[in-house]
């Protein structure tokens, strides 16, 4: 009786061994044949900015590579918190859900938001580091006729009344960066926060406002219009496509040197093997030249950083010196 329940038990175990043994090649291949429905990628901000112009020139090429569409769903408000928020704690971990992460959804949001729904360390896994934003200061030329910095600082402090400046949400790197021109020239503005950079622009355009510091994708076509007056570049050297604008270093505020970063996230716990074939694809796509130029064009410079080594760039701050 003894023996014929150690063989029955034998036998339980080689059963059970073999069973794993067939549903491991099932699992490896439900992996590999991801994905198996059209993907969404999360812009947390409005249409017409830098963050919305990168993700929908690289959505398609992403689908043609994964043989699935990618549709761009703008989820915007909250400095990026709503979008965050809902790839972070709504949407399943299993890849069919992309979040176009920033500086201030990884870093800036945790430090001047008591009331966040997410978590950005522990909500998110990063799928890649994709690039930077040029960053320029404009003004409605109508409402101030300034042609260089000092113009334009010396207008500011001589106005009876506040000057305001938009900005795509408390806490962005536009809101940053335009506390520190402020805290160095020695002025006084008051910030108007929108949803998104897109509507900041229009509201700068039609007199509501009086200066911003923005994405050069949102500002590019009114500077060549003339509609809108570029004074200075924040980054640490010139654009290309505005070859004689200085860069507000340049100008005389010293040490002033404004970057930011953006990535691709999706939810903890989708697995490793998704967010390689993400990555990857990603970093198939910025090979094509004609990709690039399309981005640099909107003042976009990308790049590819490996989900290793973005998870310690995205616990980064935004490099905005003496910030």
């Amino acid at each position: 009786m003894k023996d014929f329940k150690k063989v029955l038990n034998m036998k339980k175990m080689y059963i059970g061994l073999l069973t794993a043994c067939c549903l491991l090649p099932m699992s490896l291949q439900a992996k590999s044949s991801y994905p198996e429905q059209a993907i969404r990628l999360i812009v947390p901000f409005t249409p017409g900015g830098g963050n919305d112009v990168f993700a929908r020139t690289v959505a398609q090429p992403m689908g043609k590579l994964l043989g699935q569409s990618v549709i761009v769903e703008n989820r915007p408000g909250a400095s990026g918190a709503i979008g965050a928020a809902a790839v972070g704690r709504s949407m399943p971990a299993d890849g069919y859900t992309i979040l176009l992460s920033e500086v201030s959804i990884h870093s800036v949001n945790g430090h001047l938001r008591s009331n966040l729904t997410y978590d950005a360390e522990k909500d998110l896994s990063p799928v890649a580091k994709a690039g930077t934003y040029d960053y320029m200061l404009v003004v409605n030329p109508k409402k101030i006729n300034a042609q260089t910095l000092d113009e334009l600082v010396e207008i500011i402090k001589k106005s009876t009344a506040k000057k305001t400046y938009g900005v795509p949400g408390i806490g962005t790197p536009h809101h940053l960066g335009m506390e520190l021109f402020a805290m160095k020239a020695g002025l006084e503005m008051t910030p108007v926060a929108y949803r998104g950079a897109s509507p900041a622009v229009q509201d700068l355009l039609s007199g509501e406002i009086d200066l911003m510091l923005s994405d050069r994708a949102a500002v590019r076509s009114h500077i060549k219009a003339g509609t809108l007056k570029a004074i200075a570049v924040a980054g640490s050297q010139r654009v290309k496509e505005f070859p004689g604008i200085p860069t507000i270093a340049e100008s005389g505020i010293k040490d002033f040197a404004m970057e930011s970063w953006f990535g691709l996230s999706v939810r903890s716990g989708t697995p490793d093997a998704i967010i390689d074939k993400l990555a990857q694809t990603y970093a198939e796509v910025i090979k094509d030249p004609e990709i690039i130029a399309r981005l640099s064009e909107a003042g976009i410079n990308v790049t590819f950083a490996s989900p290793r080594s973005s998870r310690l760039s995205l616990k980064m701050k935004p490099n905005v010196g003496g910030l």
